[in-house]
């Protein structure tokens, strides 16, 4: 990968840290809502999958056409590190072949994801203190 790529994974791996101070700013708050909404009822695994393809293709799982890309685009903590990251490194691998990503191979991968398990818990041990990170992006 380009030094211009792997910076750009690079900031983006930055901001997912960043957003980490903050519960609002993280992906795990919303799937923790929708598992406790479902905590009872026999469909808690599709009260899951709804609230992450909510805010990817939001659709059917069978539709690569949708054009409901990113239907509720959020910038939070585990979705940036996971998903967000995945569809980017794509993206720059085929941008430097000089290949184009058609939008069905993004789709397959934000399918999966959203049909994974993974909550993304955020961790209460911080590597780098919020000033330290602050500094890195002011530069």
């Amino acid at each position: 990968m380009s030094a211009v790529g792997s910076k750009f994974l690079a900031m983006i791996k930055l901001q997912d840290e960043l957003l980490s101070y903050s519960p609002y700013f993280t992906l795990n708050r919303w799937l923790q809502q929708a598992e406790n909404y479902a905590e009872n009822l026999p469909d808690k695994d599709l009260a899951l999958y709804n609230a992450k393809a909510q805010i990817t293709f939001w659709g059917p799982d069978d539709y690569p056409k949708t054009s409901l890309r990113d239907y509720a685009h959020k910038e939070w903590k585990g979705l940036l590190g996971s998903l967000y990251t995945q569809r980017w490194k794509l993206f720059i691998q085929n941008a430097e072949q000089g290949k184009f990503t058609a939008p069905q191979e993004f789709y397959k991968m934000e399918v999966q994801w959203a049909k994974s398990p993974e909550i993304y818990p955020v961790s209460t041990q911080q590597t780098r203190k919020l000033e330290e990170i602050a500094n890195i992006i002011l530069k």
